[in-house]
């Protein structure tokens, strides 16, 4: 899809949305708000959605073009209270609305990717609904790549919360002392001890460094994501590409806020694998330890390949 009209920026970030957008509006309204109040760099927004109904994306259009940011105040007595930052006029995010085909996140990710390239973005990322970019992400990645024009990822110190309970940071391993090869960088090594090392959702990808490796398809695009693993994509993404020496720099800067909402279903169209997923019932997206554990082999032994090479769990 050709988005020349709707072009404003060099950053695409790409949303998705389901019926759960709208199940903690405030949060969602957090989500966009983060989005228009990017400093100085403001990117240009892909809202992906499976056919939502007219009234809920009437609803999901008025807080793109209005969110209202909610955050706590502690009143004299210590007390937590909510109140509410309206943006003013003129900040709405410049969005276009996607009723889109895939129906896992290796494919979304792989349509943004094929949005960003066909309309020459420098950077594309990708984000959840529940989360929120910190106000400067943008800018600290303009800066660090304009320094580091070696580097082809961006991704950011992640404050991590389940249902808004804090539970620590995500990415930072790159920056413990004598874990890395390179202070900040993530390697193979790295992910081969630990597949949770790096998160994608929010990092910023540098468009011309990924194409430099992506064989075309039969369809005659490209796909960054093997689309053919039913789980841990990303994470055969990220070894692949490092293999392909395409640096990956966590930015020692505080840039988004991953936030699990705790549910009873999983949806493929999310990159967030719920912990339990095991004790999922198969119709609610659920798979056994044998698939889960084929699925991170899978990923350490094909990432030599760049093509995807089909192979699924048969069990």
């Amino acid at each position: 899809m050709k988005l020349k009209d709707f072009k404003q920026s060099n950053i695409l970030v790409g949303l998705y949305i389901d019926e759960h957008a709208l199940a903690n509006e405030k949060q969602f309204h957090n989500t966009i708000y983060s989005i228009t109040k990017q400093q100085e760099v403001q990117p240009d927004l892909v809202v992906f959605h499976s056919g939502l109904n007219k009234d809920v994306l009437k609803k999901v259009e008025d807080i793109l073009k209005d969110p209202v940011a909610t955050y706590a105040k502690v009143n004299a007595e210590g007390v937590k209270e909510e109140k509410e930052e309206k943006i003013e006029k003129g900040e709405a995010v410049n969005y276009t609305l996607v009723n889109t085909k895939s129906e896992s996140f290796a494919q979304l990710f792989n349509e943004l990717f094929s949005y960003a390239f066909d309309n020459e973005y420098e950077f594309f990322s990708i984000m959840e609904q529940e989360d929120v970019f910190a106000l400067h992400w943008f800018k600290y990645v303009q800066k660090y790549a304009s320094e580091k024009e070696n580097v082809g990822a961006f991704s950011p110190l992640m404050r991590h919360t389940v249902n808004s309970v804090y539970q620590g940071i995500i990415n930072e391993i790159p920056w413990v002392e004598g874990i890395a090869e390179e202070a900040g960088i993530t390697d193979i090594n790295i992910l081969l001890k630990a597949e949770t090392a790096i998160n994608i959702l929010g990092c910023a990808f540098r468009v011309s460094k990924l194409i430099e490796h992506l064989p075309e398809n039969e369809n005659g695009g490209y796909s960054p994501m093997k689309e053919s693993m039913k789980l841990i994509n990303a994470y055969e993404f990220f070894l692949r590409i490092i293999y392909d020496d395409i640096k990956v720099l966590t930015i020692p800067r505080n840039g988004y806020e991953l936030n699990y909402a705790v549910r009873d279903s999983y949806n493929p169209l999310s990159s967030k694998i719920p912990s339990n997923i095991t004790q999922l019932p198969q119709e609610k997206g659920g798979i056994t330890q044998q698939e889960a554990k084929f699925y991170i082999d899978l990923a350490r032994k094909e990432y030599f390949f760049e093509e995807d090479r089909n192979i699924v769990f048969e069990g």
